[in-house]
């Protein structure tokens, strides 16, 4: 047998040795699961300042419905779209359900609201949240709020299935079902299953509920909204 080339041994050993590098890498790393990244919920402290500016100049009223979450709350006219209720809007854009969280007491609590509508997720999701951490985030909001006003009544819009987000949709769809299945166990707690009625006969996102950017509702979309959530408010 011909014996293998200097170029040929050296090449040998540096792919064995690569090789045991990496299993040396993912030995020292398993179990160990990914960190989420550390968020930064002060990056909105302007924002809800200038929630409370709005409020020192006109005071807002207690026992209202109040809307919080994401830009798809920021975007909604929630004083026209229900016109014979008394509603606040303290959305923020960008936002995760973790920054509701954070800033529970500024803009939810202090408005001492009767009924409070959350939609957050699906920002929280494309930036690599899991399902279980949005989960315990939705937890987290309720004991603060419930713990300052347990009659109030807290209302959860799933996570929307919109076009340029769809490859998450499996993922979203657990997150909804985990936090369906909290509200399942206190009367005071409601899953708003705004999905089925956002698909169409093909089971994807029906894209006239949504605005050009395949992200944001259109104002078809909040007119379905609207119609949901009203049987509901008006109950």
């Amino acid at each position: 047998m011909t014996a293998p080339s200097p170029l040929l041994r050296r090449v040998v050993l540096f792919l064995a040795g690569f090789t045991c590098l990496l299993m040396s890498s993912g030995e020292s790393n398993y179990g160990q699961g990914t960190q989420p990244k550390p968020r930064n919920h002060e990056q909105w402290s302007k924002e809800i300042a200038r929630f409370e500016e709005k409020d020192r100049l006109k005071t807002p009223p207690t026992n209202a419905i109040l809307f919080a979450g994401s830009s798809t709350m920021v975007f909604w006219n929630t004083a026209k779209s229900f016109p014979t209720l008394s509603t606040i809007n303290r959305g923020f854009g960008g936002s995760h359900l973790s920054d509701s969280v954070y800033f529970a007491q500024r803009v939810i609590v202090n408005y001492a609201p009767s009924v409070v509508v959350v939609y957050a997720g699906d920002n929280d999701l494309a930036d690599g949240v899991t399902a279980g951490q949005l989960r315990q985030d939705f937890l987290d909001l309720v004991k603060i709020i419930h713990k300052a006003l347990p009659k109030t009544r807290i209302l959860y819009l799933a996570i929307k299935p919109c076009p340029k987000r769809w490859a998450l949709f499996d993922t979203q769809k657990v997150a909804n079902q985990m936090i369906e299945d909290i509200c399942k166990k206190d009367e005071r707690l409601q899953y708003v299953d705004t999905v089925k009625p956002m698909l169409d006969e093909t089971g994807k996102p029906r894209k006239d509920l949504y605005r050009a950017d395949g992200l944001h509702l259109s104002d078809k979309g909040y007119e379905l909204w609207t119609s949901i959530l009203k049987l509901l408010l008006d109950k």
